[in-house]
């Protein structure tokens, strides 16, 4: 592998690890409820979080594309709606224990399993959404870009809501980002490229950014159709740059390998975090005769110790009988497997 490709590599992992940490304290914070300092980085990151994912989701697309449909689905789809089916069965059989030892509430509303595979639990609906995306984008190759990014725009400022199925709504605000991501990814990979050249102008360049994001937030101004589109790109071109960044350093390796295993945290780290936030509840007024702790350091343990239990998870099971957790077996395919030969089975790949 070429030092080139190897740099590029690294700076969209790095990227990536900045993402799924946006999301793992997003989710802390929507468990814990006060989470004190730690809510603004949540709410500067909300314009920028979920799109700097799909669109660097969509960036090797293209590569896809010229692929036949059927290794395209396989690779593009089947591959997504495995994981989506496999951790919806697992969070299902784990809410109906949880249900059963009194450690949740059952609820009132439809809490089937075919309902949540409509209704995704929890941050299922990523994984939901990146096959019909991938789908969605094959079909309209043909049509110009500009009709695309128009509809896309449309789209997600003005988002289409059914309360029969949140996938259609999903779809409309987040399109505009994987498209891009896949349209325009040369553009991208020159923006890093650039970045890497030209250090001093990418830091003042993100220092800039970060403070117009700021005002925007913190003005209620980045949720308003058009201004919510171009936060969300222009984050995501930050996160670009900043991982461009701290792949030319020495530092951070733990950040690169988040997001190399970013597929692996964002399956991985939710049901951890249900099963540690009253532990750490516990603690927390145990201690308090003593010493008081925080609610912004609280998020941050139960962030660490929520991706650390993913990570051990997949460590422990990679090479056992349950690698099927994180890694797509080689009889779930639509490709027609060669007999007699044992395939060595693939690394997860990023969300």
């Amino acid at each position: 592998m070429s030092n080139q490709t190897t740099q590029h590599l690294a700076w969209v992992d790095f990227s990536k690890g900045i993402c799924i940490i946006g999301v793992v304290v997003m989710y802390a914070g929507m468990k814990l409820g006060d989470v004190g300092w730690v809510q603004h980085v949540i709410d500067f990151m909300k314009p920028f979080r979920m799109p700097d994912f799909f669109l660097l989701s969509g960036l090797f697309l293209g590569r896809a594309m010229k692929r036949p449909f059927r290794d395209y689905a396989d690779k593009r789809v089947l591959h997504y709606l495995y994981f989506f089916f496999l951790w919806t069965l697992i969070f299902f059989l784990f809410r109906a224990v949880a249900v059963k030892i009194g450690l949740f509430v059952a609820n009132d509303g439809d809490d089937s399993l075919l309902f949540r595979l409509r209704e995704p639990y929890a941050m299922l609906w990523f994984i939901q959404l990146l096959p019909v995306l991938c789908l969605v984008t094959r079909a309209c190759s043909g049509v110009p870009a500009w009709i695309m990014v128009g509809i896309g725009v449309l789209l997600q400022s003005f988002p289409v809501h059914l309360d029969a199925w949140g996938l259609i709504a999903n779809f409309s605000e987040r399109f505009i980002y994987f498209y891009c991501g896949y349209r325009f990814a040369s553009l991208f990979f020159s923006l890093a490229g650039l970045a890497q050249e030209k250090v001093g102008v990418a830091i003042c360049g993100l220092v800039l950014w970060a403070a117009a994001n700021f005002v925007f937030v913190w003005n209620g101004l980045h949720e308003l159709p058009l201004i919510s589109v171009l936060l969300g790109l222009a984050g995501a071109m930050a996160t670009i740059v900043a991982g461009s960044l701290l792949s030319k350093t020495d530092v951070c390796h733990w950040l690169r390998y988040l997001g190399q295993n970013s597929l692996v945290v964002y399956l991985g780290f939710y049901l951890p975090m249900l099963c540690f936030i009253p532990v750490i509840r516990k603690v927390q007024m145990l201690m308090a005769r003593f010493m008081a702790i925080d609610q912004g350091t609280i998020a941050v343990i139960v962030g660490v110790v929520s991706i650390m239990s993913a990570l051990v998870l997949y460590w422990v099971t990679r090479r056992g009988a349950f690698f099927f957790l994180f890694k797509r077996p080689s009889w779930v395919s639509l490709l027609q497997q060669p007999v007699g030969v044992e395939h060595k089975r693939k690394q997860p790949q990023g969300a």
